[in-house]
């Protein structure tokens, strides 16, 4: 895994969500921050890595305090401003990594080949940077490293003869820095490039030319590797946190989200580590050799030298490096993209795996004596400062959580309509503009909204009243319920949403209570109702459908996406299930419930279901898909045979009929 990388997985907050002004700085900052107290363990990896066996240092902790105890605590930090420019190459592999995953819809769904391809794309893109800047820091790094043993004895800079034949004695062909400029990075920086820069001939009498290859010495090596280590990390990154979901699921503790996927990213980093260690070793050396030799050759050596060992060598370091960075990263990386939220998606996300969506309202609190000049919550409202001063409420429809829904008249009329009292909770610095679109709205499947109102302390939908009954009685008023009816009603269903999706308004509660049934001109019609809430008030509304209607949530809601047309169609499928089975297709608590929902797997044993169609069956699977590109759309739908060519099975549901009477009644 390149070192700026996190994980972006199925609880992820999307790259289009952020407010990329601050989460650029804040992302940067807490980057620096986890470098800066790891460094120390990076550069004595390095030193591990590019020793001839154990000739130095016996190991990671004895590295560390040989390094302190000879060359001071001041060591610890070599080259760490150089190292901290891969924060540019770390933005650019997360960009990349981004919209190649996002893009990657075209080649697979699979969520761990998506994410793997885009590491590796991410990878090959920040190495273009990486690589040099890996090089010199890496060549500061091992400024001053010689074994104790024979500080007196040996140069730094100074290699043991091959001839020797003694591999105990052999050192890496590394930059000598003379010992005059150890004392200050700049000139020991200035050297190192300047070296690499003016690349010496074989032939000694012959002058040095300049060439940028030794900046890219082992690029291919390099790029290999963190496209690998990328390609392994991403996939059992979603490997391991799928599994931690499954057992998280199986308990009634609720866990941090954020706690499962640090784990997660550790757990992964050790994945991929141990597989790829030898080659960060071999990359590592041909990086630090001052000598260009082909990359076989330095791997004969060191197969030579190490043997088995070369897999483990450095590999405590890298180990504790790589786990430990990962953890922390993720941590301030999660922490930072829920902080630069965008206005419109504050409250989307959760903190907690599978939990009702963490928005919540902050205490309600009247205001009152407000001017009408106050700041709109709804663009399009009308502000009033009593409800009262221009409608008479009558009877109570439907009293709920977050709002109630009352018959009413205008002031000196009678017709009657039906009204939707939502009172305002906490603050909205940027009203939502689509109140003046859906005023317009008019479809004979959806009720009309004749004004939307706003007062200091609420808002106020009025729309048509319609006062027939709602899906589920229908269908107990109808004494044979058939598959027909079902898909005269679903294809009316799908008109208004097409209707809706047109002008890019999603109705987000596509419910029983919610789809009702009114007379025009003589023909008994679908109207759909509740469309304007998910759309004007977006926080509360996914709060709503989390909390209240938990079976109703599409995957990608619980993912901490917004309504989408995508989410209607789920809905859709659940009330089709509902209606054909009278049944609902996942049960269980509401965590498992939400497990089932990922997991996006229905069945077709029970006996309610021999009297469907296939057609029918194939309707609601092609609906039932988790990944929201593979999911029926609205005109895909009404395309499919089973709206188009009406064939169905002519067999009376009266189990099905008998399941939506007792739920009916249930709810009374």
């Amino acid at each position: 895994m390149s070192e700026s990388d996190e994980p972006n997985l199925t609880y992820d907050i999307d790259w289009p969500m952020l407010d990329k002004s601050r989460f650029i700085p804040l992302n940067l900052l807490s980057t620096f921050i986890v470098r800066s107290v790891l460094y120390p363990v990076t550069l004595v990896r390095t030193r591990l890595q590019v020793q001839v066996k154990s000739s130095i240092y016996r190991g990671t902790w004895h590295a560390l305090r040989t390094t302190i105890h000879y060359e001071g605590y001041r060591s610890l930090y070599k080259g760490f401003l150089v190292y901290n420019c891969q924060l540019v190459p770390g933005l650019i592999y997360i960009t990349t990594f981004e919209a190649t995953r996002a893009r990657a819809n075209i080649l697979t769904t699979n969520e761990y080949l998506r994410a793997g391809i885009g590491g590796i794309v991410g990878s090959m893109c920040s190495q273009i940077l990486a690589c040099p800047i890996d090089i010199v820091s890496q060549h500061m790094q091992l400024v001053g490293l010689s074994s104790s043993e024979k500080k007196s004895r040996f140069k730094d800079d100074v290699s043991s003869k091959s001839s020797s034949g003694s591999l105990k004695n052999r050192h890496v062909r590394r930059i000598h820095v003379p010992k005059e400029i150890r004392h200050s990075n700049y000139l020991i920086f200035k050297h190192i490039c300047s070296t690499l820069y003016y690349e010496k001939n074989a032939d000694k009498n012959s002058k040095s030319k300049i060439s940028f290859k030794g900046f890219y010495r082992g690029y291919l090596v390099s790029t290999f590797l963190f496209s690998l280590t990328s390609g392994v990390w991403w996939p059992s990154y979603y490997f391991y946190q799928r599994q931690m979901l499954n057992i998280e699921s199986m308990f009634p503790i609720e866990v941090p989200l954020l706690l499962i996927q640090c784990i997660a990213g550790a757990l992964s980093s050790f994945t991929s580590t141990i597989a790829t260690n030898p080659i960060d070793v071999c990359r590592t050396r041909v990086q630090v050799e001052r000598e260009r030799r082909r990359v076989p050759q330095i791997m004969r050596e060191l197969w030579q030298e190490e043997r088995f060992h070369i897999f483990t060598k450095g590999l405590t370091a890298r180990l504790s490096h790589s786990c430990i960075y990962s953890l922390l990263i993720i941590f301030g990386y999660e922490t930072v993209k829920r902080v630069s939220l965008k206005e419109e998606y504050q409250g989307h996300v959760r903190w907690y795996i599978l939990h009702y969506i963490l928005i919540m309202v902050e205490e309600h609190q009247q205001i009152e004596n407000l001017p009408v000049e106050q700041p709109r919550w709804i663009g399009g409202s009308t502000l009033v400062r009593q409800f009262e001063d221009f409608y008479d409420l009558d009877e109570p429809i439907n009293h709920g959580q977050f709002a109630d829904v009352y018959t009413c008249r205008l002031k000196n009329r009678q017709a009657i309509r039906a009204v939707k009292c939502i009172p305002k909770r906490g603050k909205r610095k940027t009203p939502i503009k689509n109140a003046s679109i859906i005023i317009q709205l008019d479809h004979p499947n959806l009720v009309v909204i004749r004004e939307i109102l706003e007062s200091p302390t609420h808002i106020y939908i009025v729309q048509d009243f319609v006062d027939g009954p709602n899906l589920f009685q229908k269908i107990a008023q109808t004494e044979v319920h058939t598959e027909f009816n079902i898909s005269k009603y679903c294809s009316q269903i799908l008109r208004a949403l097409q209707y809706l999706h047109e002008r890019k308004i999603y109705h987000g509660r596509i419910h029983v209570e919610n789809v009702l049934f009114r007379t025009i001109d003589n023909e008994e019609k679908v109207c759909l109702v509740d469309y304007t809430y998910s759309n004007l008030c977006t926080r509360q509304a996914i709060a709503i459908l989390v909390n209240d209607s938990p079976i109703f949530c599409a995957p990608e809601i619980l993912r901490g996406e917004t309504f989408s047309a995508s989410s209607d169609m789920w809905q859709l499928g659940i009330l089709l299930h509902l209606c054909l089975s009278g049944s609902y297709p996942f049960a269980g608590s509401a965590k498992q419930i939400f497990q089932k929902i990922l997991n996006g797997k229905i069945g077709y044993d029970a006996p309610e279901w021999d009297c469907i169609s296939s057609n029918g069956k194939a309707f609601i699977s092609n609906i039932f898909q988790v990944n929201v590109q593979d999911r029926l759309t609205v005109l895909q739908a009404l395309s499919q045979p089973w709206i188009r060519e009406k064939v169905y099975h002519a067999d009376n549901l009266s189990q099905a009929r008998t399941n939506i009477m007792a739920l009916e009644t249930g709810k009374k």
